[in-house]
């Protein structure tokens, strides 16, 4: 597991339990969470060892620091096949903006004298 994914999963567990975030955003980033940690996983599983077998039938002899960018993309792009690219995150981060903008606008009492 990579420190990134460690770290997601820390964050996704304090968010369980966070008395203050409430609950229709708090399953929304958890949800999202999930997916980019099991996301990760599946990619950097697929990308490494698609990555072994290419080593042992004598490809790619430089060293894995000269090879990092290319495995980095191709886990980039496993990620986005997966849903969980970056134009995912950020359409995703926008969902929860909006859902928080939605939680506040409960408690607004200007709505409240609007509307009547």
């Amino acid at each position: 597991m990579t420190k990134k994914q460690i770290e997601l999963m820390a964050l996704k567990e304090k968010l369980k339990s966070d008395p203050f975030v409430p609950n229709e955003i708090r399953n929304k980033l958890v949800s999202i969470l999930d997916n980019r940690v099991s996301s990760m996983l599946e990619a950097y599983h697929t990308v490494i060892g698609e990555y072994q077998e290419e080593i042992a039938s004598g490809k790619h002899w430089d060293k894995f620091d000269d090879n990092h960018g290319w495995i980095h993309n191709k886990v980039v792009d496993e990620m986005s096949k997966n849903g969980a690219g970056i134009t995912d995150l950020e359409s995703a981060a926008h969902e929860v903006r909006l859902e928080v903008q939605k939680y506040y606008n409960r408690f607004n009492p200007l709505k409240k004298l609007i509307s009547h």
